[in-house]
């Protein structure tokens, strides 16, 4: 449902257009003997996509996946119900057998959702075995005045408790665009961005790029920022923190816990309208760093392009990559940056994809680790008439450096706003991925990925 995030335009940003590179570069998996072998007959690792039908009903929107502490992965989305309402629902994936999603759960049904193509609802499993689960509700009458809610269930989804904001300012403005992480011992974490310093709804206005965001306030004191809280295994906010004073008004935030530390990537502000990619660590000691620039973009605009970061971590290393869509000198790019040092420096961005004649970059991107080939880039690429490619690419995912690997088509789609952000989790040695078909149906799609090694090209 392309609703109430498209109607707030008042800029507008110049034909994103890009293309992919023409050479793939294999990535080497293989034992001592086997790099002595020409490199021309190397095994060339790429995704093979295996659909799963998906459990959601005619309309769905707003997909969202999670993999829990026990593997599991977890499946939420919203779906139209009665005349002007929808409902929050979720499956789980089986873990034996053919693959299959379990009969769908309802976890909360109203008419107040603020329902719309990139502001997406999210469930986390917790250690010990309970679930958390957000969504953006409306708070008041102005068009932009909606809430986090947050509700845990401790009887894997029967039954639901109340549902409560994180955030306790009242003020009828944006909150909204979470990251849940689930931590050790049954506990979590979730960001948001909070306007609680914005003033009136009417404030700002989206309608830049692939559906921005005009913001409003000019001035830290007038500006969206992002917050942070912390919640005790009995669901008890025990620590709330400003992160960021002055970001971007409506770009996804991301993050990931490892070894003890929360990394939350997302888009800053600066005062001269820059709009690059930023990330803040929370360290073993609960306190929250300053914010950490990861790769200099300088993209000026006057506007939120509603296009944010994805992170995920390689635990066996604690490496955390952050993978991000932006204009470098006018030119869209899908990037990627590597942190050995839980967020406190970077790696040289890796260019993922890069503007030129044919096609236009999107973003809407994902990353995601997947053993035994290294990071798993998804990104949107518009390709004329109407139609998008859910794209992907492999990068070597050694400590110390990050070389392209990969790439190819995993499925398509419409191009609108409609057809939403597609999502990746890990799933053992693979991945699931979730996203909506906007040509000819509006349908949620899923699918499993798995690693398929083929010959590489000789000459």
């Amino acid at each position: 449902m392309d609703n109430q995030l498209n109607s707030r335009a008042r800029n507008s940003v110049p034909t994103l257009v890009v293309g992919l590179a023409a050479a793939v570069l294999a990535i080497a998996c293989a034992s001592p003997a086997d790099s002595q072998r020409d490199a021309a007959t190397e095994p060339e690792q790429r995704l093979e996509l295996v659909e799963v039908d998906a459990p959601a009903g005619d309309g769905a929107q707003s997909a969202n996946l999670a993999t829990g502490a026990d593997g599991g992965v977890y499946l939420s989305w919203l779906e139209p119900s009665g005349e002007a309402g929808h409902a929050l629902r979720f499956s789980k994936l089986g873990t034996s057998g053919p693959a299959s999603w379990s009969q769908p759960r309802t976890i909360v049904e109203a008419e107040s959702f603020f329902a719309n193509w990139a502001d997406f609802p999210s469930l986390v499993a917790l250690d010990g075995g309970g679930l958390v689960a957000h969504w953006p509700q409306k708070s008041g009458d102005g068009t932009y005045a909606y809430d986090v809610m947050l509700a845990r269930s401790e009887d894997g989804g029967e039954t639901w408790g109340e549902a409560k904001p994180p955030h306790d300012d009242g003020t009828q403005t944006e909150h909204g665009f979470v990251t849940l992480l689930a931590e050790p011992g049954g506990g979590f974490t979730a960001a948001w961005l909070d306007g609680r310093n914005t003033g009136p709804p009417s404030a700002g206005g989206h309608g830049a790029g692939d559906g921005g965001h005009g913001d409003g306030g000019d001035g830290a004191s007038t500006a969206m920022t992002i917050r942070g809280a912390s919640f005790d295994a009995a669901g008890n906010q025990i620590a709330q923190a400003e992160l960021d004073a002055r970001i971007c008004d409506c770009c996804q935030t991301s993050g990931v816990a490892v070894a003890g530390r929360v990394v939350v990537a997302y888009r800053d502000r600066s005062e001269e309208e820059v709009r690059d990619i930023y990330s803040v660590t929370r360290g073993e000691d609960g306190q929250w760093t300053e914010p950490v620039l990861v790769g200099p973009d300088n993209w000026q605009i006057a506007g939120c392009p509603v296009n944010g970061p994805a992170v995920s971590a390689r635990h066996d290393t604690n490496a955390v990559a952050v993978a991000w869509f932006g204009l470098r000198d006018g030119t869209p790019e899908v990037k990627l940056a590597i942190s050995n040092d839980f967020g406190a420096t970077y790696s040289d961005p890796v260019l993922i994809e890069r503007g030129s004649d044919g096609s236009a970059t999107l973003g809407r991107v994902d990353v995601e680790w997947l053993d035994r080939a290294g990071w798993v880039v998804t990104w949107m690429t518009d390709v004329g008439s109407g139609e998008g490619e859910i794209r992907y690419r492999i990068v070597d995912g050694s400590q110390t450096s990050a070389k392209m690997g990969p790439t190819g088509v995993l499925a398509t789609t419409g191009s609108s706003r409609s057809s939403g952000f597609p999502r990746l989790t890990r799933d053992g040695d693979g991945l699931v991925m979730v996203w909506r078909q906007t040509q000819n149906e509006e349908r949620l799609h899923t699918a499993r990925l798995r690693l398929s090694a083929t010959p590489a090209a000789t000459n």
